[in-house]
């Protein structure tokens, strides 16, 4: 069991890869390597980044638990570690979409346009689950 998770949350991740690979943060090593091996089998490309816990200054609020932005450096690993508040012990996968939800030229399968992200990717994951 494993959770997984797709959002477009501040666009830092396009900054570190562009527009040709998704940024995955993932607490579990195993989670990780289903998700690479997905990655070669579906051609989407992926890159793990990384869960520092040092990135959790950035979140440090004297008005509330924490805040959920810590400006624009690491901006990317800094919504990552936030979501991770929330997972507790779950074995979980944070993929940052935003660089790679739209196409800005055709390119092979790929139209001009708005696309779907990971949904090559997290079928092979599912299908290879019990494998």
């Amino acid at each position: 069991t494993a959770m997984f998770d797709f959002a477009t949350l501040t666009g830092s991740i396009s900054v570190a890869l562009g527009e040709h690979a998704i940024g995955y943060f993932a607490n579990d090593e195993s989670v990780a390597e289903r998700l690479e091996e997905a990655s070669k089998t579906s051609g989407e490309r992926v890159w793990r980044m990384p869960l520092w816990e040092v990135y959790d200054q950035q979140l440090e609020s004297t008005v509330a638990d924490f805040k959920n932005t810590g400006g624009r450096p690491g901006g990317a690993i800094t919504a990552a570690r936030f979501l991770s508040k929330f997972v507790m012990d779950v074995p979980w996968v944070h993929m940052d979409i935003a660089g790679v939800d739209e196409q800005k030229s055709d390119k092979g399968y790929n139209p001009k346009g708005s696309k779907g992200p990971a949904v090559r990717l997290i079928v092979d994951v599912i299908r290879n689950w019990g494998k």
